[in-house]
């Protein structure tokens, strides 16, 4: 009486790994009971902390289920399983969702995934569109922290053994590890990897150190609504500008914005920006009428821009990204350009 169930009956099936899953029915009183006896366990007996939820959309995935309590939906479900939980976790527990129901999560969870699983090359399967995925929800950090699930920018070519995934090969180019990085940096909530930090060379091991920490700021596409200059309607569907305003932590510094440019495409492309709202979604700061400009990848000074300047022309290899840094600048005060 515990399993959900079908209106004809028979239990709902949800299969996961080879195997065939009954789902529990979070609407029976006595499911929110065991639940919670068993996270108030975990939690305040054993002392576990972080707590990952998977596959719970299993509840919500059939629109002809029968539940307990015949007044509720499928949203409500999901979210009684949930709120038994926290009850039992308290609030000093993190709850990171992934797999789930993003509206019904709303004050439950710490984290949730933003995106389709990580991936070890760039297509077959396609990392570009789990990127895309996390790219387009950045927003909802305001509601928790966005997970873009673990980063892999290792060089692996084999297997490590027959039985072990596709996934634990490593196949990105540079350029295309580069904006795997990226993905990470411009979510502004989780920062996960999932490497032997051993096996990393020492190029691939410092592109940690452009993600790490986590900035805690999400960027925002700023050609969300602007498809028109982009190659091709695969590409378009992606934004390629993404601009996050950086809050330093150190109290001297006044803030700045970078520019992430993605080229989604199998051929180089040249960009031609201009310094202005349309880019950066704001105004210059009063008093400041320069940006002092500079790309990270190259290593390049774009130079002293003024307010409506086109920037120098940038070049994105396939699958690459480039990272502007645009420094307002009273064009007195001695101000930090770029870090490596």
């Amino acid at each position: 009486e515990w399993m959900l169930r079908r209106s004809d009956g028979t239990p709902v099936i949800f299969p996961m790994n080879y195997h065939d899953n009954y789902v529990l029915d979070a609407t029976h009183p006595e499911v929110q009971e065991w639940l919670e006896a068993l996270y108030r366990r975990l939690g305040g007996e054993w002392g576990y902390s972080y707590h990952k939820f998977d596959f719970s959309r299993a509840i919500a995935l059939d629109k002809s289920v029968r539940f307990h309590d015949p007044t509720a939906t499928r949203a409500q479900a999901y979210r009684w399983g949930y709120e038994a939980i926290r009850r039992a976790l308290g609030d000093e527990a993190y709850m990171l969702i992934c797999g789930g129901l993003y509206l019904s999560g709303i004050g439950l969870a710490d984290g949730q995934r933003a995106g389709s699983d990580v991936k070890s090359r760039w297509i077959n399967p396609r990392a570009d569109l789990t990127v895309a995925q996390n790219l387009l929800r950045t927003w909802m950090n305001r509601l928790w922290h966005q997970d873009p699930d673990s980063c892999v920018i290792r060089r692996r070519a084999e297997k490590r053994g027959e039985d072990e995934l596709e996934l634990t090969l490593g196949m990105f180019t540079d350029e295309e590890a580069r904006t795997i990085i990226v993905n990470q940096y411009l979510g502004g909530g989780l920062i996960c990897f999932t490497e032997r930090m051993s096996e990393l060379d020492e190029e691939r091991a410092a592109l940690y150190r452009a993600c790490i920490p986590s900035l805690g700021a999400a960027s925002v596409p700023a050609d969300l609504f602007s498809p028109s200059r982009r190659l091709n309607s695969e590409a378009g569907r992606i934004p390629e500008l993404h601009v996050t305003r950086v809050q330093p932590r150190a109290e001297a510094l006044s803030p700045w914005y970078t520019v992430a440019i993605i080229n989604w495409a199998e051929v180089a492309q040249s960009y031609t920006l201009t310094l202005d709202a349309n880019l950066l979604g704001a105004n210059p700061p009063e008093g400041e009428p320069w940006f002092l400009g500079w790309e990270f990848f190259e290593r390049r000074l774009l130079g002293r821009l003024a307010w409506g300047d086109a920037l120098p022309e940038i070049t994105v290899p396939p699958h690459g990204t480039r990272v502007l840094r645009l420094t307002p600048w009273d064009g007195r005060t001695p101000t930090l350009l770029a870090t490596d």
